[in-house]
């Protein structure tokens, strides 16, 4: 299974990020509880969704390295809620949190297929057919200084390659939205100002597929010794 340094590698490529910058970020967090931690090379720990979940939060969240495990636990607990209309007085019930629903893609593009119920929804037979012909898109936002993320679930004619242009042209209207927001009111910050920070599928499945690969496999992952240094 795969280690953190390759981890870091494949988040930077498909992500066009700075490796140095990931692997600061991969540091802090491993410093903090949120990516496991053990030996270097082969004997280094195997990483797992929620390792994966976590430095995605952590790369794509904040700017910076510092103060990023606060963060990327704030950013696991946003929760997702019932939408109901306003004349409806019972109180909405929640439906899951950003860092599973996270860890859930992230298996799914490990093992292929997509859970029964995701973010409280059944996934329909075709759903999971259309993933597995690799015809959804899962866009995953990250807002800030406000706290929150999204989920949007898209049907595309076919598998394209990352060309904006095209994909626009291809996309469908969203088959599923899911909205993450703080729950604590101290958390709940509203600005003028939104930055909005997206990955798409390109990335769950560089990921997805990363884990997949054994420590010290490097046939998919070019740059990995350099990162294995962590």
């Amino acid at each position: 299974m795969a280690s953190v340094g390759m981890l870091v590698a494949a988040i930077a490529r498909a992500e066009g990020l700075d490796p140095a910058r990931v692997a600061m970020i991969a540091r802090s967090l491993r410093e903090n509880g949120f990516i496991a931690m053990k030996g270097r090379g082969n004997s280094a720990a195997t990483m797992s969704p929620t390792d994966a979940a976590n430095l995605l939060i952590g790369v794509n969240a904040s700017p910076v390295a510092a103060g990023v495990a606060k963060l990327v636990g704030a950013y696991r607990n946003l929760e997702a809620n019932e939408v109901r209309r306003k004349t409806d007085r019972r109180p909405s019930s929640v439906l899951g949190t950003f860092g599973i629903a996270l860890e859930a893609l992230i298996e799914a593009y490990r093992s292929g297929e997509l859970p029964d119920q995701f973010v409280g929804k059944k996934i329909t037979t075709e759903t999971q057919a259309r993933f597995k012909a690799q015809e959804l898109d899962f866009q995953i936002s990250f807002f800030r200084p406000s706290l929150g993320a999204s989920i949007r679930v898209t049907a595309v004619g076919r598998d394209l390659g990352p060309d904006l242009e095209t994909y626009l042209a291809e996309a469908t209207p969203p088959m599923l939205f899911f909205s993450f927001r703080p729950q604590s009111r101290s958390l709940k910050i509203y600005t003028d100002r939104v930055e909005q920070t997206t990955i798409s599928r390109w990335t769950l499945r560089a990921v997805g597929r990363c884990l997949k690969q054994a420590v010290g496999d490097e046939s998919l992952i070019p740059s990995v010794i350099e990162f294995e240094r962590l």
